[in-house]
């Protein structure tokens, strides 16, 4: 989208010359709805995956919390057993909700790596006329046959 803004901010001129404008406003509509579904399939990616990712260590330190003081409450385990094995869950916490995050931005690298994918197997928008004639393969010499060099109404006799 920010491509086709500078283009048509550039070339504002050959915009109008050309009485273009309602093309390039179609461009820039269809540019920014294309935008727009993948800004809300982000979303989609985010709400569906990232909370349910970060409930699951509060719902398990809830579980352990009140199983854990049960358990002391009715001295099962010590309370040092409990506070330890507590103490440990909770330091877990926090690269489980790493690994959340980091899960979500897989699902987004995953879904730019497959646009990427379909802009490289896009044919080439400008391509060969039908009747081109194929160029013999260069050796990386030049050569200048009757070219000449001079100032005035008529060249000078000598070639190069």
């Amino acid at each position: 989208m920010a491509q086709i803004v500078d283009e048509d901010v550039n070339g504002v001129r050959v915009v109008k010359a050309f009485g273009q404008e309602q093309h390039e406003l179609q461009r820039l509509t269809a540019a920014s709805e294309t935008l727009y579904g993948s800004q809300m399939r982000t979303v989609r990616l985010q709400s569906r995956y990232q909370p349910l990712l970060e409930a699951i260590p509060s719902v398990g330190q809830a579980a352990i919390l009140a199983l854990g003081g049960w358990l002391a409450l009715q001295h099962e385990i010590s309370l040092g057993t409990f506070l330890a094995f507590s103490t440990y869950f909770v330091q877990m916490v926090s690269p489980a909700r790493q690994l959340a995050g980091v899960l979500t931005v897989a699902q987004l690298a995953s879904t730019g790596l497959d646009r990427i994918f379909q802009i490289l197997d896009l044919p080439p928008a400008i391509g060969d006329a039908p009747d081109a004639l194929e160029l013999p393969a260069l050796r990386g010499e030049i050569r200048f046959n009757d070219v000449s060099f001079g100032y005035g109404p008529t060249p000078p006799s000598s070639t190069v």
